[in-house]
């Protein structure tokens, strides 16, 4: 028996399976990180606000965060410089 993960388990197999080169999740209390150390591929949980949440269906609205799931860290740190800036929509968002 194999156990994959946290809630955003699917994106993290998806990516260490080859089916995309990087996937997004959420993480509130590990769901992004601990799936991604299971599948042995990166999780990067940015800090709050760095990369916007409009959009996204939270579990809880003051803690959750957009993940980055990939199979490198640098990878993880392009795609974190192409999605981090302000975002009017998301009141957490910051400059």
């Amino acid at each position: 028996m194999y156990i994959s993960g946290g809630s955003s388990s699917g994106s993290a197999v998806a990516v260490s399976l080859g089916f995309c080169s990087f996937s997004l999740g959420t993480d509130t209390a590990g769901s992004g990180r601990v799936p991604a150390a299971f599948n042995n591929i990166v999780g990067l949980k940015p800090t709050r606000g760095r990369i916007s949440c409009h959009g996204m269906v939270p579990a809880c609205k003051s803690l959750d965060c957009c993940s980055i799931f990939s199979l490198t860290a640098d990878e993880a740190v392009m795609l974190l410089k192409v999605m981090e800036g302000e975002d009017a929509a998301d009141e957490f968002s910051r400059p």
